[in-house]
């Protein structure tokens, strides 16, 4: 796997914790690298607007610098309540007997968890190497 699809596909879980620390209530979809950089698809209790980026990429940047590490883990560690399309693609998944696999970034120190997604893998070691970013626009996604 390439290095800049491991970059990418973890900012994209970077931008999805990011989310929800600042909007709770958010649902989660999907968010992979592409050849471009990287998206993920939210459902927003209210619409963001581009304006609300800066503030985004702001504590994403916060987030990297604090060193998460990745860790693959076992499903009883994501909870799907209140995540109605996670829970639609892990039954897809079980359904089309796919590998499940499950990630976190956790801090080193404290071992708090900043987030845990369901996902196929590849991911950068340690939040720090996500450095350099730029959240480009919003886009409507219908699932």
């Amino acid at each position: 796997m390439k290095a800049n699809h491991k970059l990418n596909h973890s900012t994209s879980h970077l931008l999805a914790a990011a989310i929800l620390k600042l909007y709770p209530n958010t649902k989660l979809a999907i968010g992979p690298a592409i050849e471009e950089g990287f998206y993920y698809d939210f459902e927003f209790e209210n619409p963001i607007l581009e304006a609300d980026l800066s503030k985004i990429e702001k504590l994403m940047k916060k987030l990297a610098e604090q060193g998460y590490v990745t860790k693959q883990v076992s499903k009883e560690f994501f909870n799907f309540n209140n995540q109605p399309y996670k829970t639609e693609l892990y039954n897809e998944f079980l359904n089309d007997k796919k590998e499940i696999t499950f990630f976190q970034f956790i801090h080193p120190k404290t071992n708090e968890i900043l987030f845990t997604d369901l996902c196929a893998g590849g991911h950068i070691e340690n939040t720090k190497e996500i450095k350099h970013f730029k959240l480009l626009s919003t886009a409507g996604a219908y699932w």
